[in-house]
């Protein structure tokens, strides 16, 4: 992934569209190091288990917490998909069960705040409030108040 997306912050943003989106996530060997390559010849390189060098940690660390996220929120593997903002830098939309609503805003480069008009508690990289902070490239995830 870090190939199509060209940088590690970008990469994370893909991710975590992969992560809260519905459907099921598929990660190709060696995204979560952040390796690279130009052709498929490159899909045969052995995994770098033995080569601290070559991973890319808080990349690792990033596929964890965002896919133990996904399995610890039902919404975000079973709920509804509504659209509540979208323009060329920023997404933000909310996963839905009768029980729980998790927000998601993703931001491939700063914009404005947003103001959401209901309380939120930061679940993922996110303060508890009412805005969503317009600084990007960020991923952001709270729960709504039910």
């Amino acid at each position: 992934m870090r190939t199509v997306t060209g940088s590690r912050e970008r990469h994370l943003l893909a991710l975590a569209l992969q992560a809260t989106l519905p459907g099921t996530p598929m990660v190709f060997a060696g995204s979560e190091f952040g390796l690279t390559g130009v052709n498929g010849e490159h899909s045969r390189t052995p995994m770098p288990w033995n080569r601290p060098a070559d991973q890319d940690l808080p990349t690792l660390a990033a596929y964890r917490e965002l896919f133990g996220l996904r399995r610890a929120e039902p919404a975000l593997r079973h709920g509804g998909l509504r659209w509540l903002h979208a323009d060329a830098d920023c997404l933000v939309f909310a996963r839905e069960t009768y029980a729980e609503s998790v927000l998601v805003c993703v931001r491939r480069a700063a914009g404005a705040p947003l103001r959401l008009g209901v309380h939120a508690r930061g679940l993922y990289n996110a303060e508890d409030g009412d805005v969503l902070p317009g600084d990007g490239p960020s991923v952001r995830l709270w729960r709504l108040a039910r």
